[in-house]
This record gives C-alpha cells, structure tokens and sequence, in this order.
C-alpha cells in the first residue's frame, strides 16, 4: 500500500499542478496502487464470508470478488462518482446470488446483510485510490498510511492496558513522521488519522473478545484489514474537506 501510494505521490508531482479536484488522466504510475489495491481487496473478500458467518461460501466469494475488481477499475479509471452506480447495482446481485443458492437459503437475512457489508468495505477502501487521484491527494494518503503503520504496530507489541494510549501515540507519530517528510500536507491528517484508528481499533477489540473466532483461518486476515478500508474513507473525506 505505501508503495503504491508513493508511486501515485511521484506521479502526481511529476505532473504539474492540476486544475481539477481529481485528474482527468489518471498518471500511470498510479496504477502501481490500483493493482496493489485489488489484490488486497481479493485477499479481504476471501475471508469476509468466515468472518460474516455466511452458511453459503461459494457464491458470496464469486460476487465479492467480482464486485472488488469492478470496483477498483471504476475508481482508478473512472469518475469516482461512478462508484454510487456500483453501490446501486451491488443490490440485485446480492439477490441474484441468493436465487442460484441451493442449501435452503438458510438464514437469509444474515446472508444478504452480510454479503452487502462485504461490498460497503470494499466500496471504502476504494476510496484510497480515489484520494491518491485528487491533487495533494497521495501525500495525504501517504499519512494516513504513517498512522496505519504506526498505530499497527502498537497494537501487537503494547501491553493490554495501556493499548489504546500506545496505539494513539504511535498512530499520532506514524502520521507525523509523514507530515514532516513531505512538508506539503496539513497537521489536521494527523489528527483525524490517528483518532479514528484508534475508535475503529477500540470497536474492534471490543468485537474479539464477544468472538475470538474472528482471529481464526482467513478470517483473521479479513479483520485485520477492517482498520485499512475505514481510514481509505476517512481519508477520502478529509482530501474533499482539505485538498
């Protein structure tokens, strides 16, 4: 990701000053994070359904990942407004996809819900590539992926007790660390970075101690990568607010 991000930051730079919110060009270097994008999305989607508790995993996989490529593609190529068309179209998918379901439809509730959640974490992390397309955009992503780093980190290595504070100061530092590398970014992205880490990451301790299932197989990945999405619409927000 921070590869990725650095790729889109030297191509943007290398491009001059743009005049539009988001480039009408899309730099190509900036692919570099698209492809990146979707491969972790991949990897997110695979765990999603054991992480959702689905009955059915086939189908849910199939429309999950299908729904992750499209959706990187309509952000890295497209307007990113188009993104809403993808949200819309996502529903009678979800419903197609309980039409082909052959084990009952048992606890179907349950499964479109999931199933549409799945989609609504893709849709945010997408919002990344659509940042690192806004002028100024990937030296912000760039610092919330300090944060990410950062406040990662501190969640594995500080004890118990004093997490929450670990994670804040050590998201805080990540994101600053950033800020003062690239001198061109506002003081407020480290701020809103490392607040929500830390509110997302208190939410999620809160999840695994109701179900330490969630640590399990594929699905440990999956919501490892819960923190990552939330802060790509975060960081979309802030860029709209900022840039």
């Amino acid at each position: 990701m921070a590869a990725g991000m650095l790729a889109a930051y030297g191509s943007v730079r290398s491009t001059g000053e743009l005049s539009a919110p988001v480039a009408e060009v899309y730099p190509g270097n900036a692919w570099v994070l698209t492809i990146l994008m979707m491969l972790i999305l991949l990897a997110f989607t695979w765990g999603w359904v054991e992480l959702a508790l689905l009955p059915d995993r086939v189908i849910p996989r199939l429309i999950l990942i299908a729904i992750a490529v499209v959706t990187c593609l309509v952000a890295g190529a497209g307007n990113p407004d188009d993104l809403m068309y993808v949200a819309a179209f996502s529903v009678p998918v979800v419903f197609i996809g309980e039409m082909l379901r052959r084990d009952g439809r048992e606890k179907l509730l349950r499964h479109v819900s999931g199933v549409y959640a799945g989609i609504l974490m893709i849709l945010t992390a997408a919002a990344w590539i659509v940042l690192a397309r806004m002028v100024g955009g990937p030296a912000l992503g760039l610092v919330g992926v300090g944060a990410l780093l950062g406040g990662t980190l501190a969640r594995y290595f500080v004890p118990g007790r004093w997490r929450e504070l670990g994670v804040f100061i050590a998201a805080a530092v990540g994101s600053a660390v950033a800020v003062v590398a690239l001198g061109d970014v506002s003081w407020w992205a480290v701020a809103v970075f490392s607040v929500l880490y830390v509110l997302v990451t208190w939410a999620m301790e809160k999840v695994a101690r109701a179900n330490r299932k969630v640590w399990q197989g594929s699905a440990a990945a999956t919501f490892a990568l819960v923190p990552f999405c939330v802060l790509g619409l975060g960081g979309y927000a802030l860029g709209m607010l900022v840039l």
